[in-house]
Protein backbone atom coordinates (compact mmCIF):
# COMPACT_ATOMS: atom_id res chain seq x y z
CA UNK A 1 0.00 0.00 0.00
CA UNK A 2 2.84 2.36 0.80
CA UNK A 3 4.35 1.67 -2.63
CA UNK A 4 1.04 2.57 -4.27
CA UNK A 5 0.93 5.85 -2.32
CA UNK A 6 4.57 6.56 -3.16
CA UNK A 7 3.92 6.03 -6.86
CA UNK A 8 0.74 8.12 -6.69
CA UNK A 9 2.66 11.02 -5.14
CA UNK A 10 5.46 10.61 -7.68
CA UNK A 11 2.93 10.64 -10.54
CA UNK A 12 1.40 13.81 -9.11
CA UNK A 13 4.84 15.42 -8.97
CA UNK A 14 5.37 14.41 -12.62
CA UNK A 15 2.05 15.94 -13.74
CA UNK A 16 0.41 12.61 -14.66
CA UNK A 17 -3.01 13.89 -13.74
CA UNK A 18 -5.25 11.28 -15.40
CA UNK A 19 -3.38 8.51 -13.61
CA UNK A 20 -3.51 10.34 -10.31
CA UNK A 21 -7.22 11.01 -10.52
CA UNK A 22 -8.07 7.44 -11.48
CA UNK A 23 -5.88 5.94 -8.74
CA UNK A 24 -7.18 8.38 -6.12
CA UNK A 25 -10.75 7.42 -7.01
CA UNK A 26 -9.95 3.74 -6.36
CA UNK A 27 -8.34 4.20 -2.94
CA UNK A 28 -11.58 4.04 -0.92
CA UNK A 29 -12.46 0.78 -2.72
CA UNK A 30 -9.09 -0.76 -1.95
CA UNK A 31 -8.97 0.35 1.68
CA UNK A 32 -12.60 -0.55 2.31
CA UNK A 33 -11.97 -4.03 0.93
CA UNK A 34 -8.73 -4.63 2.85
CA UNK A 35 -10.28 -3.67 6.16
CA UNK A 36 -13.48 -5.71 5.65
CA UNK A 37 -14.28 -9.21 6.82
CA UNK A 38 -14.56 -10.68 3.33
CA UNK A 39 -11.83 -8.61 1.64
CA UNK A 40 -14.16 -7.41 -1.13
CA UNK A 41 -15.20 -3.94 -2.21
CA UNK A 42 -18.70 -2.58 -2.65
CA UNK A 43 -20.37 0.81 -2.80
CA UNK A 44 -21.27 0.94 0.87
CA UNK A 45 -17.72 0.14 1.99
CA UNK A 46 -16.43 2.84 -0.38
CA UNK A 47 -18.80 5.44 1.04
CA UNK A 48 -18.14 4.43 4.65
CA UNK A 49 -14.36 4.63 4.19
CA UNK A 50 -14.56 7.96 2.38
CA UNK A 51 -16.86 9.41 5.05
CA UNK A 52 -14.58 8.33 7.87
CA UNK A 53 -11.15 9.11 6.40
CA UNK A 54 -11.49 11.69 3.62
CA UNK A 55 -14.58 13.78 4.29
CA UNK A 56 -13.44 15.25 7.65
CA UNK A 57 -10.58 17.10 5.91
CA UNK A 58 -11.81 17.29 2.30
CA UNK A 59 -15.54 17.88 2.38
CA UNK A 60 -15.88 19.19 -1.16
CA UNK A 61 -17.60 16.02 -2.31
CA UNK A 62 -19.78 13.84 -0.17
CA UNK A 63 -19.08 10.11 -0.15
CA UNK A 64 -22.11 9.57 -2.37
CA UNK A 65 -20.96 12.18 -4.89
CA UNK A 66 -17.44 10.82 -5.00
CA UNK A 67 -18.66 7.25 -5.39
CA UNK A 68 -20.95 8.12 -8.28
CA UNK A 69 -18.23 10.16 -9.94
CA UNK A 70 -15.84 7.23 -9.49
CA UNK A 71 -18.32 4.89 -11.17
CA UNK A 72 -18.89 7.08 -14.20
CA UNK A 73 -15.24 8.11 -14.56
CA UNK A 74 -13.67 4.67 -14.18
CA UNK A 75 -16.27 2.56 -15.95
CA UNK A 76 -17.52 4.93 -18.64
CA UNK A 77 -14.83 7.60 -18.94
CA UNK A 78 -17.35 10.34 -18.18
CA UNK A 79 -16.97 13.41 -15.99
CA UNK A 80 -20.71 13.78 -15.66
CA UNK A 81 -22.08 11.94 -12.63
CA UNK A 82 -25.29 10.25 -13.69
CA UNK A 83 -27.07 10.34 -10.34
CA UNK A 84 -26.81 13.94 -9.19
CA UNK A 85 -29.37 16.67 -9.61
CA UNK A 86 -27.43 19.46 -7.84
CA UNK A 87 -24.73 19.74 -10.50
CA UNK A 88 -24.09 18.54 -14.02
CA UNK A 89 -20.35 18.10 -14.11
CA UNK A 90 -17.26 17.84 -11.93
CA UNK A 91 -14.20 19.66 -13.23
CA UNK A 92 -10.79 18.83 -11.80
CA UNK A 93 -8.38 21.71 -12.33
CA UNK A 94 -4.81 20.77 -13.12
CA UNK A 95 -2.34 22.72 -10.99
CA UNK A 96 -1.26 26.03 -12.48
CA UNK A 97 -0.85 29.63 -11.41
CA UNK A 98 -4.50 30.49 -12.13
CA UNK A 99 -6.17 27.47 -10.48
CA UNK A 100 -5.29 28.08 -6.88
CA UNK A 101 -8.73 27.26 -5.58
CA UNK A 102 -9.68 24.17 -3.67
CA UNK A 103 -13.32 24.14 -4.74
CA UNK A 104 -15.87 26.32 -6.38
CA UNK A 105 -19.43 25.70 -7.51
CA UNK A 106 -20.13 27.51 -10.74
CA UNK A 107 -23.59 28.11 -12.15
CA UNK A 108 -24.34 29.10 -15.70
CA UNK A 109 -27.85 29.55 -17.10
CA UNK A 110 -27.87 25.91 -18.27
CA UNK A 111 -25.43 24.00 -16.01
CA UNK A 112 -23.86 23.82 -12.59
CA UNK A 113 -20.36 22.48 -12.11
CA UNK A 114 -18.13 21.71 -9.16
CA UNK A 115 -14.54 22.78 -9.76
CA UNK A 116 -11.94 20.99 -7.64
CA UNK A 117 -8.20 21.47 -7.46
CA UNK A 118 -6.89 18.07 -8.56
CA UNK A 119 -3.73 18.25 -6.45
CA UNK A 120 -5.76 18.98 -3.32
CA UNK A 121 -8.06 16.03 -4.01
CA UNK A 122 -5.22 13.56 -4.63
CA UNK A 123 -3.24 14.78 -1.62
CA UNK A 124 -6.35 14.45 0.56
CA UNK A 125 -6.68 10.80 -0.54
CA UNK A 126 -2.99 10.17 0.21
CA UNK A 127 -3.29 11.81 3.64
CA UNK A 128 -6.47 9.88 4.43
CA UNK A 129 -4.85 6.59 3.43
CA UNK A 130 -1.79 7.26 5.56
CA UNK A 131 -4.07 7.95 8.53
CA UNK A 132 -6.03 4.79 7.81
CA UNK A 133 -2.81 2.76 7.60
CA UNK A 134 -1.69 3.93 11.04
CA UNK A 135 -4.93 2.62 12.52
CA UNK A 136 -5.38 -0.54 10.43
CA UNK A 137 -1.99 -2.06 9.57
CA UNK A 138 -2.02 -4.12 12.73
CA UNK A 139 -5.72 -5.11 12.51
CA UNK A 140 -6.61 -8.74 11.81
CA UNK A 141 -8.65 -7.98 8.67
CA UNK A 142 -5.81 -5.91 7.23
CA UNK A 143 -3.27 -8.66 7.87
CA UNK A 144 -5.57 -11.31 6.40
CA UNK A 145 -6.61 -9.36 3.29
CA UNK A 146 -3.34 -7.58 2.53
CA UNK A 147 -1.75 -10.89 1.52
CA UNK A 148 -4.00 -10.84 -1.59
CA UNK A 149 -3.42 -7.15 -2.33
CA UNK A 150 -1.64 -6.45 -5.59
CA UNK A 151 1.94 -5.61 -4.70
CA UNK A 152 5.25 -4.78 -6.33
CA UNK A 153 8.09 -7.23 -5.87
CA UNK A 154 11.37 -5.55 -6.88
CA UNK A 155 13.35 -8.80 -7.27
CA UNK A 156 10.75 -11.07 -8.81
CA UNK A 157 8.09 -13.33 -7.42
CA UNK A 158 8.63 -16.84 -6.06
CA UNK A 159 9.44 -19.52 -8.61
CA UNK A 160 7.80 -17.59 -11.46
CA UNK A 161 10.08 -14.59 -12.01
CA UNK A 162 13.53 -13.93 -10.62
CA UNK A 163 15.79 -10.92 -10.91
CA UNK A 164 13.49 -8.12 -12.05
CA UNK A 165 10.49 -6.24 -10.72
CA UNK A 166 6.95 -7.54 -11.10
CA UNK A 167 3.52 -6.56 -9.86
CA UNK A 168 1.17 -9.32 -8.83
Amino acid sequence: MKELLFQLQHSLDQDHYYLCLFVALTIPDICGAISSDNGEANGQKYRDWYTQYVYPTFNTLTAEECYHYRCTALHQGKSIPNKNKDYHRIIFLEPNQRSRISVNRIKTPSETAIMIDLRSFVEAMIQATNGWLKVNESADNYKKNYTSFMQRYPNGFGQFVKGFPVIT
